[in-house]
């Protein structure tokens, strides 16, 4: 390579440096200014504050800027709610969101209020009405176990809080069993997920859940370490006896799971 091809590969290069620095600089910039201030999550609230109504559920997206609308909303987001199973039985829900984002549990629902205010979505949703007919939580007392034991707990899941029963299955792949002997007629929803983000750090096999009706298998979860909380598709219960049946092939997986049995 001659000293006129060696400059000018050495000021193309130098170039290609200038150009990448200003295009990094001009992208900080750009996310910066995309992302809303106090300000404006202090008028996303006001809005939301001003046809709250008791019963209302709110919810942030992405998953992490849930710190950041707490911060403003986090007194109308009681534990209860923030570590609900699903979101059966709330009739309204309030969904803040940026850059796109929204909670995949709504994607079916639909939308009664969608404004922006400064960079935040602001959507009210509605879902539909159910009574609880029964909650595995309060049952749980009343359960028969083959395999080990469970205990109502809460628990970290997918880095977020969840109320849940906690059981952990054998290593062996044996099944732990917990059967609540009488649950009445109606849609049971049931929902899993592994506790613990080191257990699922150390141990990353995912487990199962099976639910049984009659000895038949009526829904299934696989819980793993990138599901976070999931649900199953609900089913129809002709009442009496429920089993949920948790198997694993690794030690140590905290099988978190919750069933209600809902009315429409």
């Amino acid at each position: 390579m001659s000293p006129l091809q060696r400059r000018y590969l050495s000021l193309a290069v130098g170039g290609l440096l200038v150009l990448v620095a200003l295009w990094e600089i001009v992208a900080a910039r750009v996310q910066t200014s995309r992302v809303p201030d106090d300000g404006a999550w202090k008028q996303a609230a006001a809005l939301v504050r001003k046809e709250w109504q008791p019963g209302d559920l709110v919810v942030f997206a992405p998953d992490w800027v849930d710190p950041v609308g707490r911060m403003h909303l986090g007194d109308l987001l009681p534990i209860e709610a923030a570590a609900r199973p699903h979101i059966m039985g709330y009739p309204r829900i309030w969904e803040l969101s940026i850059r796109g984002a929204h909670t995949k549990d709504l994607a079916s629902l639909p939308v009664e209020v969608d404004t922006e205010i400064a960079g935040i979505q602001v959507r009210r949703l509605k879902n539909l009405p159910m009574e609880k007919l029964a909650d595995t939580f309060e049952l749980l007392p009343q359960a028969k176990f083959e395999g080990g034991g469970a205990s109502l707990v809460l628990a970290e899941v997918g880095f977020a809080p969840h109320r849940c029963i906690q059981a952990v299955p054998a290593p062996s792949g044996k099944p732990l069993r917990i059967t609540f002997p009488s649950l009445p007629a109606g849609l049971v929803a049931t929902s899993a997920g592994l506790a613990d983000v080191f257990k699922r750090r150390t141990y990353r096999h995912p487990a199962k859940l099976d639910v049984e009706v009659a000895g038949k298998v009526v829904a299934s979860l696989a819980p793993g370490i990138a599901t976070g909380w999931t649900h199953a598709p609900p089913f129809t219960h002709p009442g009496g006896p429920l089993t949920f049946v948790l198997t694993a092939d690794q030690p140590e997986r905290l099988v978190c799971f919750a069933a209600q049995v809902w009315k429409r």
